[in-house]
């Protein structure tokens, strides 16, 4: 579990635009065009009840109707695994931020201005008047207690 929690600490920015990118996306929505999905449906079989009919007026109607139907479900399963991935890593984000905020102020500061503000060793050693390798050593328990954290979560 530590390590999930030190990959996700390393990660914060990255999962941060990508959150802004989905989200932008999400909003930006536009439906798959008409010729994906004419390609689509030249490439697959007919699925469900076949039409036999000599009226071309049928074949038509139901060539429409399935034209429609693709379309839509094919447009519907684009914008929900665009929203899953959203709501998952904005979960992720929220539970890591969460728990964050939940540690004691020094190792809350700490991991904060690590990784959230990217600061380096040195200038969080001279903000909080300790040395490097106390800093680091704040920053090591502040991932232990996420970790315990997340592994209390885990288990129900």
């Amino acid at each position: 579990m530590r390590a999930n929690v030190e990959e996700l600490l390393k990660n914060y920015q990255d999962n941060k635009r990508k959150i802004c990118f989905l989200h932008f996306r999400l909003q930006q929505f536009t439906e798959t065009s008409d010729v994906e999905i004419i390609k689509e449906l030249t490439l697959s079989t007919p699925q469900g009840e076949r039409i036999i009919s000599s009226f071309v007026a049928d074949k038509t109607s139901t060539v429409a109707l399935l034209y429609r139907d693709k379309t839509n479900e094919r447009n519907e399963e684009i914008f929900r695994e665009l929203y899953l991935q959203y709501r998952k890593k904005r979960e992720e984000q929220e539970l890591l931020e969460h728990g964050i905020d939940s540690l004691d102020p020094k190792l809350k500061g700490v991991l904060t201005d690590r990784f959230i503000h990217e600061m380096i060793w040195a200038d969080i050693a001279n903000k909080y008047y300790v040395s490097q390798s106390m800093v680091k050593k704040y920053c090591k328990k502040g991932i232990a207690e996420l970790a315990n954290l997340y592994e209390s979560l885990a288990q129900g």
